[in-house]
């Protein structure tokens, strides 16, 4: 099983995968342009994580990510929130075509 990450400025492997998703589970939601426009409204980086076996078995989960070092926490380090379209999502997978928690996805 191969995985990566996309981002708004490579996100051929995110369109590929909701491309392969049946008319009945497509949300826009889960597309790369609702993601690019929320962006914009949330001041977010927005990455979609992915992982892909076959065209019947993939997953991938997107989501946006805003550093909260900003909102004044005196924090070592850098610290994200991050949410999704959901709220806090979970990952959508293929094989169930329905929400799932990825760790129970992530196990190969």
């Amino acid at each position: 099983m191969k995985f990566g990450t996309d981002t708004l400025s490579s996100f051929s492997n995110w369109v590929e995968l909701f491309g392969l998703l049946p008319e009945s589970s497509l949300s826009p939601f889960f597309s790369a342009g609702y993601y690019a426009t929320y962006a914009q409204i949330e001041q977010a980086d927005v990455q979609c994580f992915w992982g892909y076996k076959d065209e019947k078995n993939f997953l991938f989960y997107p989501y946006s990510k805003k550093n909260i070092n900003k909102l004044g926490y005196d924090l070592l380090g850098d610290y994200y929130d991050i949410s999704g379209a959901y709220g806090y999502n979970e990952c959508f997978d293929s094989e169930s075509l329905e929400m799932r928690s990825m760790e129970d996805k992530l196990i190969v």
